[in-house]
């Protein structure tokens, strides 16, 4: 996988989830010496330095501010893993899953929006759904190095394994309970569907419930990861409010 820009770079080091295999940089950063430098020579990353035109045919169109990582795999993390993680440090699990959703770009926004919220984890179908790519990466500004996502074989059934834990799911679509007048405290989980056909009809029968944003306009849909913001800050909203 390849991650663009300057940034981007950062967070994945930081993050150090991923092993960085070698950092590709624009000849100007030859006449400098900075912060990010020191970073990839304080970690032993390999740095080849390369003409713009060079590093643009690299980037194959992707905008990249003049660095280019190269990395390993991206590795899922395991629900059962999460879990148990939040469990011991006592906090309240808080899951988002994204059912159906392909759109590259909503997923990259989603995993920024739920990284700054945070979120225990991103769950999201390995069938039949977008998954991790470099588009994604650069999307969500660093949060994809930061947050855990998982990949499971069946949304359904991890509904209802979750609801096996005491979590309370909740499918977020247009007719339901204004969310204004749900608890989204304790151990939660919104679904977010996707962008054509929204949440589906098996996962909205699995949840617990449905809850709404209140429109007013003559539109009555928003972007996915315009809903999920919406959604996961209330959520947080109320956490703070009643600090739990």
């Amino acid at each position: 996988m390849k991650v663009y820009g300057k940034n981007a770079v950062v967070e994945l080091i930081n993050a150090g989830k991923i092993k960085v295999n070698k950092v590709y940089l624009q000849s100007e950063f030859l006449k400098s010496k900075n912060d990010f430098l020191d970073l990839l020579k304080s970690n032993g990353i390999p740095m080849e330095y390369m003409p713009k035109m060079q590093l643009d045919k690299k980037a194959n169109g992707a905008r990249h501010q003049g660095v280019i990582a190269e990395t390993g795999e991206f590795e899922y993390a395991e629900l059962g893993d999460v879990i148990e993680r939040n469990k011991k440090s006592k906090k309240p699990l808080f899951f988002v899953i994204l059912d159906g959703l392909e759109d590259p770009q909503n997923l990259g926004t989603i995993l920024r929006v739920c990284e700054c919220a945070g979120v225990s984890g991103v769950i999201l179908p390995k069938n039949r759904s977008v998954l991790v790519n470099e588009t994604v990466a650069k999307v969500s500004a660093g949060a994809l190095f930061h947050i855990d996502v998982i990949k499971v074989g069946n949304i359904h059934q991890t509904i209802k394994d979750l609801k096996e834990q005491n979590v309370f799911v909740y499918a977020c679509d247009m007719d339901g309970d204004t969310m204004y007048d749900v608890s989204l405290t304790g151990d939660i989980a919104l679904v977010i569907g996707g962008e054509g056909n929204g949440v589906s009809e098996l996962s909205r029968k699995l949840c617990d419930g449905i809850i709404k944003i209140p429109m007013f306009g003559k539109i009555n849909s928003l972007n996915a990861s315009v809903s999920c913001g919406i959604c996961v800050f209330e959520a947080v909203r109320q956490r703070v409010i009643n600090g739990k």
